[in-house]
């Protein structure tokens, strides 16, 4: 009787110890942190180390024995049980850390992006308003020239109508007898309007060749500002391109270090497996 009593308490003593997740699931206190699990591992290593003074007492039979051995050992398993735990829940959280990292260094990459590519199209938007004005600013000065050469030479043709209109008053009223010498002065006047109306069409020839140098002027100008634009964008294409390669290099030299960081035992690679008459045999000296 008295040996199967302390076999009861052993036993029911061994059933608490060994079913700690109950206990746990009663109190279920909250999740502690990797910083936290890992001081309380420390501390348990430095408890487990130190020496704990044991009472002791004289042994009856060899079932006491038994039993306290039992007793000893299911403590011992409790602890490590609990510390197998406790690894397995801060490798948990040190592999939620790490993820949380990774997530947050991705997000990053992708706002510089989208901040580098918002920049771009705020400076293309800025470069075209600006071309627009140009454009304007080139086209209105084109429209003022081309009114002012337009009220010079209306100008100029009122000027030769007047001249004009007077010669033909003065030619008639001038009388029968000075006709000879009216008509030689109108043939000499004559003469100088052919010489103005000529010289006026080579004025008028040398402001239109003017205004077609202005314009291939300007054209020019317009195509070396576009070819300077085109150049520019694909240098600012190129540029973009080699930031891309190298943040892809650093993603993947990231992720590589990542999985040797996991993975620390290499694999050996095994020679692959042949029957034994295809084995070589090497002559014996």
């Amino acid at each position: 009787m008295r040996g199967s009593r302390s076999t009861l308490n052993v036993v029911t003593l061994s059933t608490s110890i060994q079913n700690p997740s109950s206990q746990s699931s009663l109190l279920k206190p909250p999740l502690p942190n990797s910083a936290s699990l890992r001081n309380n591992i420390v501390n348990e290593n430095k408890g487990e180390n130190s020496f704990r003074e044991i009472p002791l007492r004289r042994v009856q039979s060899s079932m006491e024995l038994r039993n306290l051995t039992f007793q000893t050992w299911c403590e011992r398993r409790g602890k490590q049980y609990l510390k197998e735990k406790r690894l397995e829940q801060l490798k948990r959280l040190q592999e939620e850390e790490e993820a949380k990292k990774l997530k947050a260094e991705k997000s990053r990459q992708n706002e510089e992006v989208f901040a580098m590519w918002l920049a771009k199209k705020q400076q293309q938007a800025l470069e075209a308003k600006k071309k627009r004005l140009k454009e304007k600013e080139e086209q209105r000065e084109t429209e003022e020239s081309k009114k002012q050469l337009k009220a010079e030479a209306e100008k100029a043709f009122e000027a030769w109508k007047s001249k004009k209109e007077k010669q033909r008053e003065r030619r008639h009223s001038i009388s029968y007898v000075n006709r000879e010498k009216a008509a030689e002065e109108l043939r000499a006047k004559l003469e100088k309007s052919i010489a103005a109306h000529h010289a006026y069409e080579a004025w008028q020839k040398q402001v239109n060749q003017r205004l077609q140098e202005i314009r291939e002027r300007e054209s020019k100008k317009i195509r070396e500002e576009e070819n300077r634009k085109s150049e520019m964008e694909a240098m600012r294409k190129e540029l973009a391109r080699t930031s891309y390669t190298q943040w892809e290099l650093r993603k993947a030299f990231r992720n590589q270090s990542t999985k040797n960081a996991s993975f620390n035992q290499p694999l050996v690679a095994k020679p692959p497996w042949r029957p034994t008459s295809a084995r070589m045999n090497l002559p014996r000296p």
